[in-house]
């Protein structure tokens, strides 16, 4: 995994973000692996609460992360190591965005799924394995768009920061 951290300040001697900052970027560039994504999940989330994000917005921005980095792992690449795609950040008072970029393959029909809320009234053993990560996705964000355009995949999207306070 290779990371930049662009304009990442430090937090004071008691811990807290600086008060005066700016728009703060973060750059990662993430290998197709399930290892890597775990990695990736556990940078982020100190960058973060470095920075002064709350854990219950940590919380949520690594459930949807987490979410949309092992689709790519998982559909776009097919679960085949040795692939790489862009994780991009811009972290503002009020919202992170974010931004995934691939080389997989495309969603099918070019469209994200639905991501509707499963019916969980089926036996427990009956239950689909997955199914719910466009749900939480959905959820969880807003701005939700997916483009592809030269072979790249784009998935950007923006989650709201302090709304569980």
């Amino acid at each position: 995994m290779n990371d930049e951290a662009a304009d990442v300040a430090a937090p004071d001697e008691a811990g807290a973000a600086p008060a005066d900052t700016g728009p703060r970027a973060l750059r990662k560039t993430v290998g197709s692996t399930a290892e890597e994504v775990r990695q990736t999940l556990i940078n982020v989330s100190e960058e973060l609460g470095r920075l002064g994000v709350n854990q219950p917005d940590q919380d949520a921005i690594e459930v949807v992360l987490a979410e949309c980095m092992n689709n790519v792992v998982e559909h776009a690449y097919c679960q085949r190591p040795g692939r790489k795609f862009e994780l991009k950040l811009l972290l503002t008072a009020d919202s992170l965005f974010c931004r995934l970029e691939d080389h997989g393959q495309a969603m099918p029909g070019l469209m994200m799924p639905a991501g509707g809320l499963l019916d969980l009234s089926p036996e427990l053993d009956d239950l689909p394995e997955g199914g719910f990560g466009w749900f939480l996705i959905r959820q969880l964000t807003s701005d939700l768009r997916y483009a592809r355009a030269n072979g790249l995949n784009t998935l950007s999207f923006q989650i709201p920061l302090g709304q569980s306070e």
